[in-house]
């Protein structure tokens, strides 16, 4: 019993020595595996809806991504060269179309997001601003 204590206690002062060090063995041990990194935190993407704006293209969930309320832009006139935007009552983007339109570069558009659309499609856009909330 004694000798079982012992050699237990070596082999765990031996495995602690090693952390960290993924290639070193103790007398018959298994390999030390290295530590394991802490899990990478999502990242908030570049297309995103905050403090009363919606910025960038993609779809949008109301209330989560777009706050329901009335929204103004002007279609910037770089990029694509024009502006696509949809409210939809669900996640197709064909057969969930509440309204749909397009617009040129330059163009001053307005649209009221409703507390019952499900999400907000944009694309080309430009930043979208709150005016009016609900």
């Amino acid at each position: 019993m004694i000798r079982k204590t012992f050699v237990g206690a070596a082999l765990t002062l031996a495995l602690a020595s090693c952390a960290g060090h993924a290639s070193q063995t103790t007398a018959g041990a298994p390999p030390v595996p290295a530590p394991t990194p802490a899990a990478a935190q999502p990242t908030t993407p570049a297309t995103t809806a905050v403090a009363g704006q919606i910025t960038g293209d993609g779809m949008f969930s109301v209330p989560d991504e777009a706050a329901p309320g009335t929204y103004r832009t002007v279609v910037p006139a770089e990029g694509r060269g024009h502006c696509y935007y949809a409210r939809l009552s669900g996640p197709d983007r064909v057969e969930d179309i509440l309204l749909n339109n397009n617009a040129d570069p330059g163009e001053r558009i307005t649209v009221k997001i409703e507390p019952g659309d499900a999400y907000f499609e944009s694309k080309g856009c430009g930043t979208w601003t709150l005016r009016a909330v609900g």
